[in-house]
């Protein structure tokens, strides 16, 4: 199917209820890489992800003072809906896309209501200037091409919309240094995939040089604590999606690299240290006038 010929796109609901729109296809590559779809993440994402009580409402209205009353949003990788339910509850109307039906299958137990669509983030399956806003929350180091799905946004935004691009920022720590570690120990060769760091080194830079304006914002910051054993466990049930493309035998021997460090810098594994956590968003205007890519 060609760009710009009509099509329906199935809503996704609960049961035999669904809902269509009107839709604009992109081209489909299939040499395009692939996004990490989180499925097998569904049940323990919120666990791992979620944030404290009140640091969500607050993070949604820090978003919401942004957009300034643009509506409808779309939100790229709404997943389990950790920033649409809380920018729903106060009164926002937002679409929300995913390639992962188990985790929009979450929002929907908190949502019902929710309106969910599955897709990609490389061909969104929207008209041309059909939004006022666009939240991509720890997207695009996910997405098989960071380029495309960032070109996809401004294709489904309206002259005057703005992107927002959000994430977690963590203060530096010995025990984030060993997730670090184990990333680089994993693939020598390729740029730390952390999001943050592609989102502050790349994109950011990217944006800003071809013409958009950017308005930065971060929330209060909170705590939270963990032990080298926590962290080296969650490493080794797979809980980030850098654990998910090795096999069980890199795995074992990444982890027991990192295990031996951690040893070596904390002498006991259980060590409680505390962790300080802000969420930052970064507000992009005037995406209209940029060239991309």
């Amino acid at each position: 199917m060609r760009a710009n010929q009509r099509a329906k796109c199935r809503v996704f609901e609960p049961g035999h209820c669904s809902s269509t729109l009107p839709v604009t296809v992109s081209d489909y590559d299939p040499l395009m890489p692939s996004s990490i779809c989180f499925d097998r993440a569904a049940a323990f994402y919120d666990q791992t992800r979620g944030f404290p009580p009140g640091v969500d409402a607050e993070v949604a209205q820090l978003a919401l003072q942004l957009i300034g009353g643009r509506t409808p949003i779309l939100e790229v990788g709404v997943g389990t809906g950790r920033i649409a339910r809380p920018m729903i509850a106060q009164g926002a109307r937002v679409v929300g896309i995913d390639l992962s039906r188990a985790m929009m299958k979450q929002m929907r137990l908190a949502q019902p209501d929710a309106q969910l669509i599955q897709g990609d983030a490389m061909r969104l399956p929207f008209a041309d200037a059909c939004f006022d806003a666009v939240v991509a929350v720890h997207v695009f180091h996910l997405v098989g091409d960071w380029q495309v799905g960032l070109r996809e946004a401004r294709r489904v935004l309206r002259p005057e919309g703005v992107l927002l691009i959000g994430n977690n920022h963590h203060a530096a720590n010995p025990v984030r240094a060993l997730r670090n570690y184990f990333e680089q120990r994993l693939r020598p060769d390729e740029p730390p995939r952390s999001g943050w760091r592609l989102v502050d080194e790349v994109i950011v830079p990217a944006l800003l040089h071809s013409g958009a304006r950017m308005h930065f914002v971060e929330s209060k910051p909170w705590t939270t604590h963990t032990t080298p054993r926590r962290e080296i466990e969650a490493l080794r049930q797979r809980l980030w999606s850098s654990t998910w493309s090795v096999d069980d035998e890199q795995l074992g021997e990444a982890i027991a690299d990192v295990e031996a460090l951690a040893l070596a810098q904390f002498g006991d594994l259980d060590t409680e240290v505390e962790l300080t956590h802000q969420f930052h968003w970064r507000c992009f205007e005037g995406l209209g006038r940029c060239k991309l890519g």
